[in-house]
């Protein structure tokens, strides 16, 4: 099975506070992740990418433009997720 992490071990990787992270997650910026048995978010590598790409396109180009290039984005992110899958 594949790490997991939680959601403060995902503030401190990727430098971004909690609340921001809910408000992605809740704003549909980010997908949400999966919860384990408690109901607690647990985070994959996969996810921890995309919020990492989410940080660093609204630092270079603002929120209008991650929001315009978000589908965008998710449609690469799941093409590269299915070639992994495919090897």
């Amino acid at each position: 099975m594949d790490k997991t992490f939680s959601s403060g071990e995902v503030v401190k990787i990727v430098g971004v506070s909690y609340r921001t992270l809910l408000r992605w997650e809740e704003e549909g910026i980010i997908r949400p992740p999966a919860r384990d048995w408690k109901g607690e978010r647990r985070y994959t590598k996969e996810n921890i990418e995309e919020i990492k790409k989410v940080k660093q396109l609204q630092g270079r180009q603002g929120w209008k433009n991650v929001l315009k290039n978000l589908e965008k984005g998710r449609k690469l992110l799941h093409q590269k997720q299915k070639k992994k899958e495919d090897k």
